[in-house]
């Protein structure tokens, strides 16, 4: 037990409810990687081997079978790796990555989104990847140089929702900082999606677009726009990665999505649905979940 006492510590429960993946320490200063499995009224608590030295990233991700994981690890050479492995600790797949990433699998399949800066950071924001665990292919979902900052898988498996800073905000930072990352083009516009714009956002909020994925064609589109709350900032959006595994932002119909919108310096519960329109305002608050059914 002692090593899951370390700081920090990331998990993911293992199909069934009977293990967890945990993820505890910096990498490579302590790091560990290993299977957990809690006490019950019969058995004592079970803690596995170490399965590898972790790499830069947060959370692990289990896959639904629960027979498979995925993890970064760091190579000899200093290279970034995306692993995945199986539940023999076998390594099945090898990814070399440019820095951090944050990953989550898919609900239903056999598919794993990833950010990763594309270039040398030790941060994991970046362009979003799709990864079939069982070819290896990878599918890149946004532009090289986009900077995603959190995605969520739809319940269904169908969608992914993800965050960058809106356009407006990166000309601002881009005039203050120059060389600084831009959103690149080519992405599919919203079909009529409004933009909230009934709002007056507090001192220094960053406004972000949220854009929605279609895993099977790979088309984006920009569903709409919202100056998030500070809880949801500062205390969510870092580590979306652990809070996406048990906190949804999604419906349980993967119709809509709840997001804190600053609305004339109040935070606000508002709905964003797929089908388009402004934003719905029903509350007012910091931050909130949809119900896991």
């Amino acid at each position: 037990m002692a090593a899951y006492h370390r700081q920090p510590c990331y998990w993911a429960w293992a199909a069934g409810g009977k293990r967890l993946l945990v993820h505890t320490g910096t990498d490579r200063i302590q790091g560990q990687l290993a299977f957990y499995k809690p006490p019950t009224s019969t058995d004592p608590p079970e803690s596995g081997p170490n399965l590898l030295q972790p790499g830069l990233f947060q959370a692990p991700a289990v896959a639904p079978d629960g027979q498979h994981w995925a993890c970064t690890t760091v190579s000899n050479a200093g290279i970034p790796r995306l692993i995945i492995g199986d539940a023999s600790a076998t390594t099945c797949l090898t990814l070399p990555l440019k820095g951090g990433t944050a990953l989550t699998w898919c609900p239903i399949g056999n598919q794993i989104a990833f950010i990763s800066p594309h270039t040398t950071a030790r941060h994991f924001y970046g362009p979003l990847h799709l990864l079939d665990t069982t070819t290896g292919a990878v599918q890149l979902l946004t532009p090289s140089n986009e900077a995603v900052l959190a995605f969520f898988w739809s319940p269904d498996g169908h969608s992914i929702a993800y965050l960058t800073l809106a356009e407006s905000e990166l000309r601002e930072r881009q005039a203050e900082r120059p060389g600084a990352i831009t959103n690149g083009n080519g992405r599919h516009n919203s079909n009529g999606a409004a933009t909230h714009q009934n709002r007056a956002p507090c001192e220094g909020e960053p406004k972000m677009d949220v854009w929605v994925a279609n895993v099977a064609t790979g088309k984006s589109r920009r569903l709409t726009s919202f100056y998030p709350s500070e809880v949801f900032v500062t205390q969510f959006l870092p580590f979306f990665d652990q809070y996406a595994l048990s906190h949804r932002l999604w419906s349980p119909a993967s119709d809509a999505l709840v997001l804190p919108h600053v609305i004339d310096n109040t935070p606000h519960i508002t709905i964003a649905s797929l089908g388009g329109g402004p934003l719905r305002a029903i509350a007012e608050g910091s931050t909130a979940f949809w119900s896991m059914g």
